[in-house]
């Protein structure tokens, strides 16, 4: 078994969601549906579009989620592209910004409040490119 390169209480504490680009949001839910995932939330974001969180069969609202994402401009990327980003949740935001910029990696967005209250959110990318959201588990 590999040693983990960090230490277990890194501050991650789970898997938030998974979020993909989608042609119809109808049609995608239609399919989710039939695997047993179920409509936690739905809502219109300007200049993003339509969002939609799944959750999986047998969970409950506050588990790992899958975000369905609609574009406002109705274009998708080239199939494969359309992986948006994961989402993890960090029990120690502040930590885990604080390791990752030590290790050379730089965050794309500022720390931001979903709304005016709520967890604050920040973009980085892995190594490869790849979009990580990091959302600060509790305040």
């Amino acid at each position: 078994m590999p040693t983990p390169l960090l230490p277990t209480n890194n501050g991650i504490a789970t898997l938030s969601h998974v979020s993909y680009e989608v042609s119809d949001i109808d049609r995608s839910l239609m399919f989710y549906a039939a695997l047993g995932f179920f409509e936690v939330t739905r809502r219109e974001e300007a200049g993003m579009g339509t969002k939609v969180f799944l959750g999986p069969p047998g969970a409950d609202v506050f588990g790992a989620q899958f975000e369905l994402l609609r574009p406002e401009s109705g274009q998708l990327p080239e199939l494969g592209a359309a992986h948006r980003h994961i989402a993890l949740r960090s029990s120690d935001f502040d930590g885990t910004l604080a390791r990752l910029i030590a290790l050379g990696i730089v965050p794309i967005s500022a720390s931001t409040n979903v709304q005016s209250v709520g967890p604050r959110i920040c973009m980085v990318e892995d190594p490869d490119g790849y979009g990580i959201e990091l959302i600060e588990a509790e305040r």
